[in-house]
């Protein structure tokens, strides 16, 4: 189950574990908005939830709060999108 709250101006708190469905909803809604996620709240991820924060660009999603495991994961996908659209 997640809970998604509003929190202060373009800032989304993020409550339960990280689901693909619950994370392509939210950016249709934000669309190309700036949005910050408080993810400090999540302790579980889905591997496509992932990838989908990994995607968004940084400078319209920034992650506050986020658990150092979550941040190395959402790196670690920038990275390997990075190396396979430079072969």
């Amino acid at each position: 189950m997640i809970r998604i709250e509003g929190s202060t101006e373009g800032c989304v708190r993020v409550i339960g574990s990280l689901k693909e469905a619950v994370m392509k909803r939210l950016f249709d809604i934000v669309g190309a908005e700036r949005v910050a996620l408080d993810l400090s709240e999540v302790p579980e991820a889905e591997a496509a939830a992932v990838r989908l924060l990994a995607q968004r660009p940084p400078g319209l999603c920034q992650l506050v709060c986020c658990p150092k495991w979550l941040a190395f994961w959402i790196e670690q996908e920038r990275r390997r999108a990075g190396s396979e659209s430079g072969t």
